[in-house]
């Protein structure tokens, strides 16, 4: 009886599957070119990207900010963990860190805002967006801390009991072309 159960399973197995076309065989559009990717991304672990108005790459891989103008690479230490990357119209480059708060990059400079000198309640920036008008909103939260906060020369918090925030954990945003500020949070 084992024996019959067991060539049964071994032939359901075997027909169940298909042979797909494996990705090194598949047929890639000529508009692809894997060259530059493998090249640049080659032993890092990538944690997102952004681009300027001129179509450069800023890339975040662990702690170094990396910008890729399509014929160079100049690397920068930003020193913590780099969570999130937002370009802003002006060209300032925002960062969402693991323990540094919220970074600008700007003429080769970094300027920390965070828990001892901005009032940030979390030096820990999971999620950054710059708006059209050039201000950055970016998450500053935990369960009962923080919440949705805004820069544009001050720092203001939005939280439960100042909007329509339901708590203070915000997971992502994004904005659109009009400035609209979109967020989500883990339903309660």
């Amino acid at each position: 009886m084992k024996k019959s159960i067991s060539i049964l399973i071994f032939s359901l197995v075997l027909f169940a599957c298909e042979k797909d076309e494996f990705p090194s065989e598949k047929k890639f559009s000529t508009e692809i070119n894997f060259d530059v990717s493998e090249w640049i991304l080659e032993g890092r672990n990538i944690t997102c990207v952004d681009f300027d108005k001129d179509g450069n790459a800023w890339i975040a891989s662990g702690s170094e900010l990396i910008f890729y103008d399509n014929s160079k690479i100049k690397t920068y230490d930003v020193g913590s963990q780099i969570f999130d990357i937002a370009v802003a119209t002006d060209g300032k480059v925002w960062l969402g860190t693991k323990d540094k708060g919220l970074a600008s990059f700007s003429n080769r400079e970094f300027t920390f805002f965070n828990s001892e000198n901005s009032g940030l309640l979390r030096d820990l920036i999971f999620d950054v967006q710059t708006s059209p008008d050039g201000s950055v909103w970016f998450s500053s939260s935990a369960h009962q801390l923080g919440g949705l906060m805004h820069y544009d020369g001050d720092f203001e918090l939005f939280t439960p009991d100042n909007s329509i925030i339901n708590h203070n954990l915000i997971l992502g945003l994004k904005i659109n072309a009009k400035g609209e500020v979109f967020f989500f949070q883990k339903v309660l």
